[in-house]
Order: C-alpha cells, then sequence, then structure tokens
C-alpha cells in the first residue's frame, strides 16, 4: 500500500500469481475481483473475462482471509468513516441483534437447526453494529442455539 499526495491510501504493486495462469496482475484488479464476487455472488470459476482468472483471485482471498488481512482492512475503513462523520474511531455504542435465514438445502444439517421461537428453519445470524449501521462483528450459530437476552 502506498500514500498518495492527498493522503489516502492506494494499492500498488503487481500481485505474482503461485500457480495456475503465468503473468503478473496489479493488485487493484485482485481486489476488484474480490468485491465483484462477493457483490455478485458469482462463482470463483466464472469471473468475467475483464477481471484475474480465479487462481489468482483465489489465492489471494485465502491468503488475506486467512492472515487477518481483510478484517484489518475493513477496521480501517469503519475507522476512517467514523472519524469523517466527526466520531471517534472506536464506538462507545453497539447494538446487538439476531435474525434467522434460512439455509440452502445443500447445507450440511450439523451446523443448522430449528428456531423454535420464530419456527424458521437454518441458522441465526447475529450483528453487532455501531449507531451509523457500519458493521463491528457477524457471528453465524446453528438456529437451535439460543442467545440469552436481558429483556426476557
Amino acid at each position: 500500500m502506498g500514500v498518495d499526495r492527498t493522503g489516502t491510501h492506494r494499492i500498488e504493486g503487481r500481485a505474482p500469481v503461485r500457480r495456475g495462469y503465468q503473468g503478473n496482475y496489479e493488485l487493484r484488479e485482485i481486489v476488484n475481483a474480490i468485491r465483484y464476487q462477493g457483490r455478485t455472488g458469482v462463482q470463483w470459476d466464472y469471473p468475467p473475462h475483464d477481471l484475474p482468472p480465479k487462481s489468482a483471485t483465489y489465492y489471494y482471498f485465502r491468503k488475506w482471509r486467512d492472515d487477518g488481512t481483510d478484517k484489518t482492512i475493513h477496521d480501517l475503513l469503519r475507522w476512517h468513516l467514523r472519524e469523517k462523520k466527526k466520531r471517534l474511531a472506536d464506538p462507545s455504542l453497539v447494538v446487538l441483534d439476531t435474525q434467522s435465514v434460512h439455509v440452502a438445502a445443500c447445507v450440511p444439517a450439523s451446523t443448522t437447526g430449528k428456531d423454535a421461537a420464530k419456527r424458521v428453519p437454518g441458522k441465526q445470524r447475529g450483528l453487532a453494529v455501531d449507531v451509523l449501521g457500519l458493521v463491528i462483528a457477524v457471528v453465524m450459530l446453528a438456529a437451535t442455539i439460543r442467545i440469552p437476552s436481558r429483556s426476557g
């Protein structure tokens, strides 16, 4: 990463590919491909032709996920946005909520359950957000696991 004259961070350099296709790809294009996959849900094997191939993109996705780079980038972006909105980098108030979500039929039954209160089979998604609506943490649990609440 580098910093340009305006003080903003930018991604620079070329990304070496460890296996698969020969050649180097701009790190910016790797990030664009990962963001495209996350936004559209397209399968890893079918990226558009103007983005780097799966071998390059998925290599960096796995690497950054496993070493925590993705969480670091998320935290830095959240802190930057909070400071831009004239708030402290770390929130003093966090809102917690859970949602029951349906899952696909191919998800193993050992990781899902049925929320008895809402009568929804699937999983529970727990979200922690700040007052600006920025995500602090996400947790996925089987719907059968009860999360205690103070209100009842």
